[in-house]
C-alpha cells in the first residue's frame, strides 16, 4: 500500500515538474 502510494507521488511529481518548466519555457 505505501509502495503504491509512494510510486503515485512519484509520478505525480514528474508531471508537476514537466508542466512547470513547460510553463515557464512557453513565454
Amino acid at each position: 500500500m505505501s509502495y503504491l502510494l509512494n510510486h503515485i507521488l512519484h509520478i505525480y511529481m514528474h508531471l508537476y515538474k514537466d508542466a512547470l518548466v513547460l510553463v515557464v519555457s512557453f513565454p
